[in-house]
């Protein structure tokens, strides 16, 4: 659910202050409020899409992993709850620790 005010506030959907655009919707926003009921649909995302990275590694398949790492990271904000247990599984925390690696090199 989309909480920015039409016309007075910026956000990743729109970086002017003008309507919200849904179809550019980001995880990250902040006026963006997640419904308690998708958590359990995040938290199956996750597990597939670290399920599938892991694939993808031992296949040495580098454009599947980066579309996979990149599910990852953008489901693990959405819930801090969620972030805080899949922080502590091995895949997920090399996806995270790869992102930020890449992060730092770019910056």
């Amino acid at each position: 659910i989309c909480t920015k005010f039409p016309g007075t506030e910026a956000g990743p959907c729109n970086k002017s202050k003008g309507e919200p655009e849904p179809a550019r919707c980001q995880s990250h926003c902040s006026h963006r409020f997640e419904e308690p009921f998708l958590r359990d649909d995040v938290d199956g995302s996750i597990r597939d899409a670290a399920a599938a990275y892991q694939e993808a590694v031992e296949r040495n398949d580098e454009l599947v992993q980066a579309l996979w790492a990149a599910q990852v990271r953008l489901h693990l904000g959405r819930f801090d709850d969620l972030r805080d247990k899949w922080m502590q599984d091995p895949v997920v925390r090399s996806i995270v620790d790869a992102g930020a690696e890449l992060e730092e090199a770019t910056a």
